[in-house]
């Protein structure tokens, strides 16, 4: 099954009504290009926060309700995700703070290795992606930013993969504008990881126009699940 990205989804895809959807679009990196990964996580054994951050653009205001990586899991069973969302960024320079916080949850699926996805990088644990949201929608402005992700856990790591755009969404894509900090290594305090770009998504909200009477109640059930339940029917 294809998997399906939330952001820009028509009532014709999912609801059987005539209800209008806009929104701003999602942003994908893109499935992993087989060269090679970055551990991250948000532990409480061992290093306590490495997280890669990497750039994407809204030209439309819109609401963050999902975060995806993308890579080798050597986690546990998913427990949640640690996010950060930043402003001018550069080598050295964190830029701002704009969100950050911990998700209460995260599901994760292992993808196929017929190609259509990307190729696994080398290394061990099984290729999969790693999907959370915020408790409630983060609201961006049009503009740049980073995102920085981390899987939470008790020790372990999720390699998360690099990409040159294979299934990629949105832009800046394969620019080599992305950043990597390890809380136990001052020397990798927001260090430039040269010309790679990484498997991070993030996923928006649709927002509902003219909605049918008789799927208000459809609608109501909330886009996060919706995404949520696609997504695990896709991993299975």
């Amino acid at each position: 099954m294809k998997r399906i990205i939330l952001s820009g989804l028509t009532a014709a895809g999912v609801f059987s009504c005539q209800a209008q959807f806009t929104g701003a679009p999602g942003f994908f990196g893109g499935y992993a290009d087989g060269v090679g990964s970055v551990p991250t996580g948000n532990n409480t054994i061992g290093p306590a926060l490495r997280i890669v951050y990497d750039d994407f653009t809204f030209d439309l205001s819109g609401k963050i309700v999902g975060f995806e990586m993308v890579g080798r899991d050597n986690t546990g069973a998913p427990v949640g995700m640690y996010y950060e969302i930043r402003t001018g960024m550069s080598e050295g320079n964190g830029g701002t703070l704009l969100f950050s916080g911990t998700t209460l949850s995260a599901v994760a699926g292992d993808l196929p290795l017929n190609g259509d996805y990307g190729t696994p990088p080398p290394g061990t644990g099984n290729y999969r992606w790693y999907d959370s949201g915020p408790s409630s929608p983060i609201q961006l402005d049009p503009g740049t930013y980073w995102i920085g992700l981390a899987p939470v856990q008790q020790f372990g790591s999720f390699d998360l993969a690099t990409t040159v755009g294979l299934g990629s969404v949105g832009h800046p894509i394969d620019d080599g504008n992305a950043f990597y900090s390890d809380s136990s290594d001052p020397l990798k305090s927001f260090a430039s990881l040269g010309s790679s770009d990484f498997s991070l998504r993030v996923v928006t909200e649709s927002t509902v126009i003219v909605p049918e009477p008789t799927t208000s109640a459809l609608l109501g059930l909330g886009s996060l699940m919706i995404w949520f339940g696609l997504r695990k029917r896709a991993g299975n």
